[in-house]
């Protein structure tokens, strides 16, 4: 069986600190220099064991993947950071090629959090576990709930909080901290002609929330249409400035655009 030590098969040169590649002699390894990555095979066998890829230009692991007789699919995946520490250790179905684990490393190659996930296509979330010097301290069953902790472990009364990602707003509305919400809409509230559901749950909770800060006045209005929010609860930023009366341009037919092109900002117009 292939052994699998904390570095995989890296070791630190001390004296200068460069994490050098250790060759295996009993396996047979396929180079593919234009992927930058090895397969390792049984000798014996021809069994695939593993594929190993490296950082660009590095002899350096990125990650590697491990596989079992009777399974197409990785089973397992280490993962390293540039200077070679692993980082993360996932395990997969043998059925589906989803994960069911990650494991996550500190420096000190310490476990600090452990994930897991139902076998399924869904592949849902059901579990996380946070450790302290190898010592569980806190269990959640999903991320919105360690968001939570985090918010209520680092925030204090009164400090105001600008989120510009919904995924976060059920956290901070019900953080048991007195904070003060600023939520950033970034892109329309809208998909088509209803409003989507990640946008539900901010604007029905005004009350909890210190500023909405939107991109322009058809946006306010068109949530002042179908929520009770009264005017200082806004604030209009545009994302656009309008060009100065005084500037001179010769070159005619051309433009600098810096941004995204997406369908859904005509309902900001």
């Amino acid at each position: 069986m292939l052994a699998k030590p904390s570095k995989s098969f890296l070791f630190i040169n001390k004296s200068n600190n460069k994490i050098q590649n250790i060759k295996l002699s009993n396996y047979i390894i396929e180079k593919d220099s234009d992927n930058n990555c090895e397969r390792y095979y049984d000798k014996d066998t021809g069994k695939y064991l593993l594929y190993r890829k490296f950082y660009s230009d590095s002899n350096v692991v990125k990650f590697e993947d491990y596989f079992v007789q009777g399974v197409k699919h990785k089973v397992e995946r280490w993962e390293y950071n540039e200077e070679g520490y692993l980082h993360r250790i996932t395990n997969y179905s043998r059925k589906l090629n989803k994960k069911l684990a990650e494991f996550f490393y500190d420096l000190k190659e310490l476990l600090y959090r452990k994930k897991y996930y139902e076998e399924t296509n869904d592949n849902k979330l059901i579990g996380i576990f946070i450790y302290s010097n190898g010592t569980l301290v806190e269990s959640f069953n999903n991320e919105k709930e360690l968001f939570a902790y985090f918010f209520d472990f680092n925030f204090s009364d009164q400090d105001i909080i600008f989120n510009d990602a919904r995924l976060l707003d059920k956290s901070l509305i019900n953080s048991t901290k007195k904070i003060k919400p600023i939520l950033v809409f970034h892109s329309s509230h809208f998909e088509g002609d209803e409003i989507k559901d990640s946008y539900k749950l901010a604007l029905n909770n005004p009350y909890k929330i210190a500023k909405y800060y939107v991109l322009t006045n058809h946006q306010k209005e068109d949530i002042q249409n179908d929520f009770n929010i009264p005017d200082e609860k806004f604030k209009v930023i545009p994302h656009f400035i309008n060009a100065p009366k005084d500037i001179i341009n010769d070159k005619k037919d051309q433009f600098v655009f810096m941004g995204r092109f997406s369908e859904e900002n005509k309902y900001l117009i």
